[in-house]
């Protein structure tokens, strides 16, 4: 029980786990570099979206069974002005199932409708740094990298429609009446607080 061992030990474990971190970067470094050149060479990198394979050279082209699937969503979803599990149903109804990651298929949901709807811009051609539910959407490295997997007026009305139904469907700002909110007033200024 030598209280030398015991501090030499705990910083020999304290050594060894700054080089782990420090490893554990430097591959992640390298990996994101890895990815960040593909993409910039118009490869796509990620998970092959719904309607799509991925060919040799790291371009998507139109699956021929699950992309027809994909132009009835997008049509469906515009025939019907916007609603993804509306148009869940509707697909549903006519028998057209969605096919995940795994290849297996099963009907449609809200949120694969949604999905799709988001992959508007790969579906479009273009290769996307980013996450496409990120606030903005994501940043487009290569425009027209592959050749659209659907066509480009239908995408361009799915998307106005998305954009139109997000505007109708937010819910109109209440304002609270809290006990407290007459009584708090700004220190500086002397006016009542607000959430601005």
């Amino acid at each position: 029980n030598n209280p030398m061992e015991a501090a030499m030990s705990r910083m020999s474990l304290q050594q060894f786990g700054a080089l782990a971190e420090m490893w554990a970067n430097l591959t992640s470094a390298k990996m994101q570099m890895h990815v960040d050149a593909k993409r910039t060479d118009g490869k796509h990198w990620g998970t092959v979206p719904f309607g799509a394979i991925l060919d040799d050279n790291g371009k998507l082209s139109p699956h021929p069974d699950t992309n027809p699937r994909l132009l009835r969503c997008y049509q469906v979803y515009v025939e019907r002005r916007g609603g993804w599990v509306a148009t869940a149903e509707q697909l549903q109804a006519e028998g057209i199932c969605f096919r995940d990651r795994w290849g297996k298929d099963r009907p449609f949901i809200g949120s694969d409708v949604r999905q799709v709807l988001a992959m508007h811009q790969t579906y479009s051609g273009h290769v996307i740094k980013g996450r496409s539910q990120q606030k903005g959407g994501p940043a487009i490295l290569v425009y027209d990298a592959w050749s659209p997997l659907l066509p480009l007026d239908l995408i361009r009305d799915a998307v106005a429609t998305q954009e139109r139904h997000a505007r109708r469907s937010r819910a109109p700002e209440r304002k609270h009446v809290y006990p407290l909110t007459p009584l708090l007033h700004c220190a500086d200024c002397g006016k009542a607080l607000s959430r601005q």
